[in-house]
C-alpha cells in the first residue's frame, strides 16, 4: 500500500467520523463502553480511554519479566529496534518504526528524561524500573502535545497510583551479576508514598571481537513518589536519582572497530517533579500546575585520565488545564516554558577548542478537544513552540475511532511531529572551528496510520496498523563545506511506512502474545537506512503451573537482518547485520505469600549475532534470586 493511498484512506476515514453523529448513537453508549482499551494517560495528558491504542505492561507483566536494569523489559513493545555497543550497560539505542534513536520521547511520570546532553536521546542503557508500576508506550507524531522529541512516539514509565508492599530482592548470576532491591510503600489518611532502591553490578562480558578483557558495569538508583490528598487539592512529589559507571573500550583510528583498554564513562542523572492539581465546578475542571527539573553528567576517562565532561539540564514550567463539558467533550489547553542547558568540557585539541556552554529557551502553547459521541470519538489537538534561538514550529494531531461493536473498532490518525536541532547539531563538538548554520530548522514528520482492533474476549485481541512516516529538513550534523563541518538540513523525504500485527490470546491456560513488524525506511537518496531491521518481532507464552505457585515465561525477540556501516577499510561502506533470535525464560515459585524464588535466562541459545558492527555483544547469562514481600 503506497504512502498516498494511506493518507488518503485516513483523511477518508476521519471526515466521515466527523459528521457522523447521528443522535441514536448517543443511545448507544453501552456499545462504545467496549474493552478496546484501559484508561491510560499518555495519550491526552489525562487519564481516559484514548482515541489511538496505546500498548502497555502493567506491574505484574513488569514482574513476571524479573527484569529491572536495562532494556530487556520492553521486548514486547511492537516495532522497537534495540540496537547495543556490545557488553551489558553499553550505548543503546531504540528506533520506532524505522525513525531516528532521538526521535523516541520518554518519560518519567510526564518529566522528559532524554538528554539535551547526548542528543536530546533517552540511554536506554541505563533503564531502570525500580518504582514503576506502568509502562504506556504510543507510537506516531504525538508533539501537538508532548512537543520536540516525540516525532515517532512517547513511551512513559508511570509510578504506582497506591502505596506499594514491601519487598525485598537479591539475585546472582552469569558474569559475577549482582542485584539488590528494596521496595516501600505506606499509605495513610490523606496519601501514600513510595521509595525503591536498587543496586546491580557485573563484571560483563567482552566488547571488543578479539582479546579477553571484560566491560563491567555498576548501577545505583533511587526513586520516590508521593501524593496528598485533601478537599479538592493534591500535590504530587516525584524524586528519582541514577549514578552508572560503565566501561568500554576504545574505538580509534585507523579501523574504528573497538580494542581492548581502559577506558570508562560516570553517568548521573537527576529527576524532580511537583505538581499541585485543583479540581473546581464539582470536577469538571482540573488544572495542573508542575515544575519539572532534569540534570545529567557524564564522565569520560581513558586509561585513569579524564577527557570529558557533559552536563545537560532541562527545567520545565507547565499548566495544564482540562475542562468537561457534559459527557462527551474534553477541552484541553498547555501552557509552557522550557529551558534546556548545555556545557562541554575537555583539553583543547587539533581540531580546536570543545569548552562551551549553551541555553535553549521555549515557549508552547497547546490546545486539544476530545469528543466522543457514542459509537465514534474524535480528537484534534494543535500546537506552537517558539525557540529561543531558531525558527519557531507548530504540530497538530487529528485521529478518530470508530466502534463497529463491542468488541471492533477502526481508526486512523494524521499529524505532525518535531525535533529541534541539538546542541551538537547547532555548535559542533569544538565550536571555534565549527561552522554554525543560523538558518538550520527543526525536522519534521508527516504522518497517517490506519488500524483496526478486534478484542473479542477478555484474554483475546488482534491489531493491525499500517503508518506512514515522512521526514522532511533531517539533519546532517557533520556536512563538510570545503572550509570546515557545519550542519545542514537535507533535501527531499525520509519515508518510513510499514505494518505491525499484534496477537494475544490465551489457550489452555497458556497466555499467548505475539508481536511482528515490517518497516521500510530510507533515506532522502533512496538508500535503506541502517540498524532498521525490515522485519522484526515478539513472542511469549505465559504459563501458571501448580495451583499458581510456579509461573513461567517463555519469550523471543526476533530482529531481522539489517544494515550498518563500517569504517575500518579507511572509507565508509555498507555492511549486514545477521538475523537475531534472542531467547530468554523466568521462573517464579512461590513458597508462600511472602517468599519466592525466581530464575532468569537471557540469550538461552547464546546468539552471537552483532546489533553494531564490530561490536561483540553478550552471551548467554543465568541468574537466581530471592523475593520476600510482607
Amino acid at each position: 500500500m503506497t504512502r498516498d493511498s494511506i493518507m488518503n484512506q485516513a483523511r477518508l476515514f476521519l471526515f466521515l467520523a466527523c459528521l457522523l453523529k447521528a443522535p441514536a448513537w448517543a443511545q448507544e453508549d453501552d456499545a462504545a463502553d467496549t474493552r478496546l482499551e484501559e484508561l491510560n494517560v499518555t495519550a491526552h495528558r489525562i487519564e481516559v480511554r484514548s482515541v489511538l491504542p496505546v500498548e502497555t505492561l502493567n506491574a505484574e507483566e513488569l514482574a513476571q519479566r524479573a527484569s529491572r536494569i536495562g532494556p530487556g523489559s520492553l521486548a514486547p513493545f511492537t516495532s522497537l529496534a534495540l540496537s547495543r555497543a556490545g557488553a551489558f550497560g553499553s550505548q543503546t539505542q531504540i528506533r520506532v518504526r524505522g525513525a531516528e534513536a532521538n526521535h523516541l520521547q520518554v518519560l518519567i511520570d510526564g518529566i522528559e528524561v532524554n538528554d539535551p546532553a547526548t542528543g536530546s536521546e533517552f540511554a536506554f542503557a541505563h533503564l531502570d524500573l525500580s518504582g514503576v508500576g506502568r509502562i504506556e508506550f504510543l507510537p506516531g507524531a504525538q508533539s501537538a502535545l508532548w512537543g520536540s522529541d516525540a516525532l515517532a512516539g512517547v513511551l512513559q514509565l508511570i509510578s504506582p497510583r497506591e502505596a506499594s508492599p514491601t519487598r525485598v530482592e537479591v539475585s546472582a548470576g552469569s558474569n559475577r551479576e549482582r542485584f539488590g532491591g528494596l521496595d516501600f510503600g505506606r499509605k495513610f489518611s490523606v496519601g501514600h508514598y513510595n521509595l525503591s532502591l536498587a543496586r546491580y553490578s557485573t563484571d560483563g562480558t567482552n566488547t571488543a571481537l578479539e582479546g579477553n578483557e571484560d566491560d563491567g558495569y555498576e548501577h545505583k538508583s533511587a526513586h520516590f513518589s508521593g501524593r496528598l490528598e485533601g478537599g479538592n487539592l493534591g500535590l504530587s512529589l516525584v524524586l528519582r536519582h541514577l549514578d552508572a559507571l560503565t566501561e568500554f573500550d576504545p574505538t580509534g583510528f585507523p579501523t574504528y572497530l573497538p580494542v581492548d583498554g581502559d577506558n570508562q564513562s560516570s553517568i548521573q542523572q537527576e529527576a524532580a517533579k511537583i505538581a499541585l492539581e485543583a479540581r473546581l465546578m464539582d470536577g469538571h475542571l482540573e488544572h495542573h500546575l508542575e515544575i519539572k527539573h532534569l540534570r545529567t553528567r557524564t564522565l569520560t576517562d581513558v586509561e585513569g585520565a579524564r577527557i570529558s565532561r557533559f552536563e545537560g539540564g532541562r527545567d520545565t514550567l507547565t499548566s495544564l488545564s482540562h475542562l468537561r463539558i457534559g459527557e462527551r467533550h474534553l477541552f484541553t489547553g498547555l501552557l509552557e516554558y522550557e529551558q534546556e542547558r548545555f556545557k562541554q568540557a575537555a583539553e583543547t585539541n587539533i581540531f580546536g577548542d570543545p569548552n562551551y556552554s549553551e541555553t535553549i529557551n521555549t515557549k508552547s502553547l497547546a490546545l486539544e478537544y476530545l469528543a466522543n459521541w457514542g459509537r465514534v470519538s474524535t480528537t484534534l489537538s494543535a500546537r506552537l513552540d517558539t525557540n529561543s534561538a531558531f525558527e519557531n514550529i507548530h504540530s497538530y494531531r487529528l485521529a478518530g475511532r470508530y466502534f463497529a461493536g463491542r468488541d471492533l473498532s477502526v481508526f486512523a490518525g494524521i499529524g505532525t511531529g518535531t525535533k529541534n536541532p541539538t546542541f551538537i547539531e547547532r555548535y559542533g563538538y569544538t565550536p571555534d572551528s565549527f561552522i554554525g548554520n543560523p538558518d538550520l530548522r527543526p525536522e519534521y514528520n508527516r504522518h497517517a496510520s490506519l488500524g483496526v482492533d478486534w478484542h473479542p474476549s477478555e484474554a483475546t485481541r488482534v491489531g493491525l496498523v499500517l503508518f506512514d512516516d515522512e521526514l522532511v529538513d533531517e539533519i546532517n550534523g557533520f556536512a563538510w563545506t570545503g572550509a570546515g563541518f557545519t550542519a545542514v538540513n537535507l533535501d527531499g523525504k525520509s519515508e518510513r511506512r510499514g505494518l505491525e500485527l499484534r496477537v494475544q490470546a490465551e489457550i489452555q491456560g497458556n497466555r499467548l502474545m505475539g508481536a511482528y513488524t515490517w518497516v521500510d525506511s530510507n533515506a532522502p537518496d533512496g538508500t535503506t537506512e541502517v540498524r532498521r531491521p525490515r522485519h522484526q518481532g515478539h513472542v511469549s507464552l505465559t504459563r501458571t503451573l501448580l495451583e499458581d505457585k510456579l509461573q513461567l515465561l517463555f519469550g523471543a525477540r526476533l530482529q531481522g537482518k539489517n544494515l550498518d556501516l563500517d569504517f575500518s577499510t579507511g572509507q565508509q561502506r555498507v555492511v549486514d547485520l545477521p538475523r537475531r533470535e534472542l531467547v530468554y525464560f523466568t521462573a517464579r515459585y512461590a513458597f508462600s505469600d511472602r517468599l519466592a524464588a525466581i530464575m532468569r535466562v537471557e540469550n538461552a541459545l547464546d546468539d552471537d549475532g552483532q546489533e553494531v558492527f564490530g561490536f561483540a555483544p553478550p552471551g548467554r547469562a543465568v541468574s537466581l534470586g530471592v523475593q520476600a514481600a510482607w
